[in-house]
């Protein structure tokens, strides 16, 4: 896979489709969908039809890039991503931030459906990403040789600063609860055990999911900005382990994705 001239070609494609790409994305995690109607779309290309796009396999998600305007602000949305447990390589999971990277893309919003391992956390509930521990067990700039060379000085502070306090303000005044932490992610794809949850949490995370942090990774090595959200769809914490399936959490994100939605929405000028 030559990833500089995959990343040429798709960009080609989709530069051809949109005259003006906007500077500020957004993927959407399982069962997220409800953003894309807020939007005012003027663009939407199927992931297959994009040279060299991954395509997701997984139920939730769309396979989408909607491109429109949220809240009067130009925003590209990516409706499902691909995953590392669907038998693929991390550069492939990661394709789609380097392109975005490529078409000019500078403020990268990522989301997923989590489960909470924070006791005080509820199923429902909004969790504001303010750092991460990775179990996955590859690179996200594996077979990348431009960017690998840069690994050395992979950033730590991945999650931008300036965004949470912005995020933090936006979801004060606007009265939505918003819970923040750490969030860990596992290759997958399967729900943890009692015992695997309750080392999470000693670890230090907050919620637990199987995706999101390679694309941040990957996005802040490349010099973006990185702002990422978990919907809490089940309890996955010390006590109260209740075997979620696939389904049971995209009825999960889908009603509180809702709080999501809002708080993307008022965001946007900010941005």
């Amino acid at each position: 896979m030559d990833i500089e001239r995959n990343t040429l070609e798709s960009c080609s494609f989709i530069k051809g489709k949109v005259a003006d790409f906007p500077k500020v994305a957004v993927v959407l995690g399982s069962g997220l969908g409800g953003l894309v109607a807020e939007v005012a779309v003027h663009q939407e290309i199927s992931y297959r039809d994009i040279p060299h796009f991954p395509v997701s396999t997984v139920a939730g998600h769309s396979g989408n890039m909607v491109i429109g305007t949220l809240n009067r602000v130009p925003v590209c949305i990516l409706n499902g991503r691909k995953h590392f447990y669907e038998g693929v390589p991390m550069r492939e999971v990661v394709f789609p931030v380097r392109v975005l990277y490529s078409l000019g893309v500078e403020t990268l919003i990522l989301s997923n459906a989590a489960g909470a391992l924070n006791p005080s956390f509820q199923v429902g509930d909004v969790m504001l990403i303010e750092d991460h521990i990775s179990l996955f067990p590859a690179k996200p700039f594996e077979g990348m040789p431009d960017v690998e060379e840069k690994s050395v000085s992979h950033p730590i502070d991945i999650y931008s600063k300036e965004l949470i306090k912005k995020t933090l303000q936006v979801a004060k005044k606007l009265d939505i609860p918003l819970q923040h932490g750490v969030y860990t992610a596992h290759s997958g794809p399967y729900y943890g055990t009692l015992a695997e949850s309750t080392m999470q949490f000693q670890m230090g995370a907050d919620a637990v999911g199987m995706s999101t942090i390679p694309e941040a990774q990957m996005a802040k090595m490349l010099g973006m900005n990185v702002l990422a959200f978990s919907v809490l769809t089940d309890l996955a914490i010390i006590g109260s382990h209740d075997h979620p399936t696939h389904e049971a959490v995209l009825k999960a994100a889908t009603a509180a994705g809702e709080k999501l939605v809002c708080l993307v929405s008022e965001l946007m000028p900010e941005l």
